[in-house]
C-alpha cells in the first residue's frame, strides 16, 4: 500500500476562487487535488484487495473445511450403514438359527408327546391284561377252593362212612 500524501494545509499557492461559488480554481490546484483522490482511491483499492484476498482465502479454507466435513460426513454414513447391515445380518442369522431351534423344539415336543400317548396306551392294554390275568387267577383259586370244599365235604363224608363201617364192623 503507498502511503497517503499529507495534505499541505495553508502551505504553497492560494486558492483563487472557492469550489462551491462556481469559480475557477488553478490548475496545480486540480493536479493535487486529482492527485490526492487518486491516492484515496488507490488506498481504498488497495484495503478492497487486501479485504478481498482475506475473503477468498477465508472462503478456501472454508470449502476445504466443508469439503473434509462432507468427507467425513459420508465415512460415518458409510461406516453407519456398513455396522447397520452387519448388525441386520447378525440379527437375521440369529433369528434363523431361533426360528430352527424353536421347530426342532417343538419337532422333539410332538415325538415326546406321541410317545406318551403310545406309552400311556401300552401301560393302559398291560393293566388291562394284568387285571383280566388277576381276575382269571380269582375265579381259578375260587374254583380250586370250591373243588377242596367239595373233596373236604366229600372226603369227610367219606370218613363218617368209613369210620360207620368201622364201627359196625366192630
Amino acid at each position: 500500500m503507498p502511503p497517503k500524501k499529507d495534505k499541505k494545509g495553508g502551505k504553497g499557492k492560494k486558492k483563487a476562487v472557492s469550489k462551491d461559488a462556481g469559480e475557477i480554481v488553478s490548475p496545480e490546484d486540480k493536479v493535487r487535488l486529482l492527485e490526492s483522490e487518486r491516492s484515496s482511491l488507490q488506498f481504498q483499492l488497495a484495503c478492497k484487495s487486501e479485504e478481498t484476498s482475506d475473503v477468498i482465502a477465508e472462503c478456501a479454507d472454508l470449502r476445504t473445511a466443508l469439503a473434509e466435513a462432507n468427507k467425513k460426513h459420508q465415512e460415518e454414513k458409510q461406516m453407519t450403514a456398513d455396522i447397520s447391515a452387519t448388525m441386520t445380518r447378525q440379527f437375521k442369522g440369529m433369528q434363523n438359527e431361533l426360528l430352527e431351534k424353536i421347530a426342532e423344539r417343538e419337532k422333539l415336543i410332538d415325538n415326546l408327546r406321541d410317545e406318551l400317548v403310545e406309552a400311556q396306551k401300552v401301560a393302559t392294554e398291560q393293566l388291562a391284561e394284568k387285571d383280566r390275568i388277576i381276575q382269571q387267577k380269582d375265579e381259578d383259586a375260587a374254583i380250586c377252593r370250591q373243588e377242596i370244599k367239595d373233596l373236604c365235604n366229600h372226603f369227610a363224608d367219606l370218613f363218617v362212612e368209613a369210620s360207620k363201617q368201622v364201627s359196625s364192623v366192630m
